[in-house]
């Protein structure tokens, strides 16, 4: 049962960034979900000093052309916690969408980033307001 209440995409492939490049996911459409909850997945971080900043976007527009950042109470929880380090080897970090936006992102932007640092992000997609099919 509960695999037909969610709904999960990619919103970004697995890639090693290796330099400070922005990471932008994928544009999620959150139209059948009552929230949508991007899990960020790290590998080993090389670099010693690097942050990755992370933040959600939303937007009305499926070109994105309209994507802005959200506020605090558009995240479950807030804006706090939502960045990693080069600390956060092998690690997991949670952010949920709960706007009102159709569409939805996560933005990753790198600073001092020069060894290699694996991430993934997964969409999942719950409190379905209409099943997928």
């Amino acid at each position: 049962m509960f695999a037909k209440e969610i709904e999960a995409k990619v919103a970004l492939a697995p890639v090693v960034a290796t330099d400070n490049t922005v990471l932008t996911g994928n544009t999620i459409d959150n139209e059948t979900a009552a929230k949508t909850t991007f899990i960020v997945q790290t590998g080993t971080l090389a670099d010693a000093d690097a942050t990755f900043p992370t933040k959600l976007q939303h937007g009305d527009l499926s070109d994105a052309s309209d994507m802005a950042d959200c506020a605090a109470a558009d995240v479950d929880g807030g804006l706090t916690d939502l960045n990693f380090t080069f600390t956060n080897d092998n690690a997991t970090k949670k952010l949920t969408y709960i706007g009102m936006k159709k569409y939805s992102r996560a933005v990753i932007s790198p600073t001092v980033n020069t060894g290699n640092a694996p991430i993934a992000i997964l969409a999942i997609l719950s409190g379905q307001k209409k099943q997928p099919v």
